[in-house]
């Protein structure tokens, strides 16, 4: 069980991004807005309410006339507060280039659609070290001969490494390929990578569906469709002697969202989230934990 706790990604840390950000436009004080107008300030991207004029979006005062909207296109990927669902999306490819400013060895990549990915460290304007391209083609349901020559092609939805070398004040570029298509990317993290001991088989994976499913008066079924959450338990077994550092980390989180990795060569157990419930039995030896992750 290891865990990235992700860098903020900000200003300061973006060097540079292929994705433009021109929509929508900038916020102006003389424009006349009516309801339902998205305007941007920064790259924070605010829906009118009601219809105004020279009503600061950014104001504390008019954020019933302005409720944040979410973020611009270039800044989803980045967006901690939202799923990753809510994807980046650019024309062929995603091109990002951070500088992190702190100790980072791991990288994960959520909400992926695309055909290759490429992750480069360039230390004072020098390549110093390249991952190549990696296929992000998946093998999963190709079970017998004729699916593997007939079904449609899936693709990896998420990425995750845990062996980045760290060069410090370094850039890291990430290039997300999909020729001929329309690259997205739902979430980039990027930071230090921790280890909390050994998953145990029984991992429990589920979501929460929360679309309003309901009969109506003459027993016809209504569905409202709204997104689905992932959960994810887990069962891990430590050296009691580092219990107590286990349940220090998972408190030092303080309810950021966090990616979990129950083990990298299996995709059902990396998750991006938080922790919603520690417990542990100390024992002898070896203690077992329960950790449950709510997804973001």
């Amino acid at each position: 069980m290891r865990y990235i706790k992700p860098i903020n990604i900000g200003d300061d840390q973006l060097v540079s991004s292929n994705v433009a950000e021109t929509s929508p436009a900038l916020w102006s004080s003389v424009e006349d807005y009516v309801t339902g107008d998205q305007v941007r300030v920064g790259h924070v991207v605010y829906k009118a309410a009601s219809n105004n004029t020279n009503k600061a979006p950014a104001d504390d005062a008019n954020r019933a006339v302005w409720p944040v909207f979410g973020v611009t296109n270039r800044w989803h990927m980045f967006d901690m507060t939202r799923g990753s669902e809510i994807q980046t999306e650019n024309s062929e490819s995603i091109v990002v280039e951070i500088e992190p400013g702190e100790l980072y060895s791991s990288l994960a990549l959520f909400g992926l659609s695309a055909k290759t990915l490429l992750i480069e460290i360039i230390d004072d304007g020098s390549l110093v070290w390249s991952s190549e391209n990696i296929s992000l083609q998946s093998t999963q349901g190709i079970n017998y001969f004729f699916a593997w020559f007939n079904a449609p092609i899936q693709r990896k939805e998420q990425f995750v490494t845990f062996s980045l070398p760290y060069y410090s004040g370094a850039v890291v570029r990430v290039t997300i390929s999909r020729p001929g298509g329309v690259a997205k990317c739902g979430k980039l993290v990027i930071g230090w990578g921790r280890e909390l001991g050994c998953t145990k088989w029984g991992l429990q994976p589920r979501y929460q569906d929360f679309s309003d499913i309901r009969y109506d008066t003459f027993g016809n079924l209504k569905l409202n469709k709204r997104r689905k959450a992932r959960q994810r338990d887990f069962i891990v077994v430590v050296d009691s002697s580092r219990l107590a550092f286990v349940e220090s980390q998972l408190i030092s989180l303080g309810g950021d969202p966090t990616v979990f990795v129950g083990s990298p060569n299996h995709e059902i157990s990396i998750i991006l989230g938080v922790v919603s419930d520690f417990s542990s039995t100390y024992e002898f030896g070896k203690s077992n934990y329960n950790l449950k992750i709510l997804g973001l």
